[in-house]
């Protein structure tokens, strides 16, 4: 058996895994990811006052991972 004959018997077998693998995934649920995430950002901020060092805000957004 020629060397390119093997590597394609190779890749072949690893696509038939991957087929697989996603017909396992697709029958488990509606997708292997959400269609929707929050992002959270929080700031820290030098307030120059000796009693409270920092001021701290906080920011969330829903975002869609479609998108």
């Amino acid at each position: 058996m020629p060397q390119d004959q093997s590597a394609i018997d190779g890749l072949k077998e690893r696509i038939e895994n991957e087929e697989e693998a996603v017909a396992r995934l697709k029958k488990n649920g509606p997708g292997p990811f959400p269609t929707a995430f929050t992002c959270t950002a929080e700031y820290w901020l030098a307030s120059y006052d000796p009693k409270a060092p920092w001021i701290v805000s906080r920011e969330s957004q829903d975002l869609d991972a479609q998108a």
